[in-house]
């Protein structure tokens, strides 16, 4: 039996193999040194696809321009780059949705893979982590970085919750629910799902109506978890998306005198 290979070890050896090293990444002349054929629609109903194999005298890659987000159209061919790379993606044909590429913890192994392909491809782990040494996460620092790699903040994010060390969660709700959370390594605290708590300011951008729609502050830790800590509050830094109906989260635990013990509890 073959030892399972992660998806961003095939994406690290795919720019090695490349002797690629820039950031952004240049997912087209990827696609061209691959000898791939990268195709633009505006009419296709799917976001992306990947063809090969069959009597194609190359694999062709075709992406949905309609979006007119340059950074959706950068992580669909990176996506696909992925079904295209990763060895055990065999099929001849991905037609892959927009859910299929927004959602990162998708119960479909292959979409999964390749997102998470897509996301070490353009945001390599090792720049991620260079680019945030000694300097406290935020919602700036992610709008910086998100800049550089030319993706989406929501990719951006959870790239980075992936790869450091200070103590943050990163958490998507949408319709005042929460969708989703990546919790980095160290941030020892269980989060609660569903419906947002009124004491979150995430819950407050939805109430708003829009009209809140960037805030950072400490929030009562029963805001967003019932974990039964020392820590009385959390940094929450939040961001109202009004084309998604949705709200990015950051969340950071605040360094105290009980993090020792706390640390102690958890490893």
């Amino acid at each position: 039996m073959s030892t399972y290979v992660p998806p961003f070890i095939h994406a690290c050896n795919l720019l090695n193999q490349l002797k690629i090293d820039m950031i952004p990444t240049p997912v087209e002349d990827i696609c061209n040194k691959l000898n791939i054929d990268l195709k633009y629609n505006d009419e296709m109903d799917a976001e992306a696809l990947l063809l090969k194999g069959g009597k194609l005298k190359s694999p062709i890659i075709v992406v949905n321009t309609a979006n007119r987000y340059g950074t959706r159209t950068r992580f669909s061919i990176a996506h696909e780059l992925g079904h295209y790379y990763i060895p055990n993606h065999i099929n001849e044909i991905y037609t892959c949705t927009l859910i299929d590429l927004d959602n990162y913890q998708s119960n479909k192994l292959v979409e999964k893979e390749a997102n998470e392909f897509a996301a070490e491809l353009l945001m390599p782990n090792a720049w991620i982590k260079n680019a945030i040494k000694s300097i406290d996460v935020s919602l700036e620092l992610l709008k910086t970085l998100s800049n550089k790699c030319e993706t989406s903040l929501t990719a951006t994010a959870l790239q980075v919750s992936n790869s450091c060390s200070d103590r943050i969660a990163v958490v998507y709700s949408k319709d005042e629910r929460i969708v989703w959370f990546n919790k980095a390594q160290s941030f020892n605290l269980y989060l609660v799902t569903g419906k947002l708590s009124k004491l979150s300011i995430a819950a407050e951008m939805f109430s708003s109506g829009g009209l809140l729609s960037e805030k950072k502050d400490s929030v009562p830790i029963e805001a967003w978890t019932h974990d039964d800590r020392n820590y009385k509050i959390l940094i929450e830094d939040s961001l109202y998306m009004p084309y998604l109906n949705s709200v990015l989260t950051l969340l950071t635990i605040p360094y105290d005198e009980y993090d020792e013990e706390d640390d102690e509890l958890f490893y």
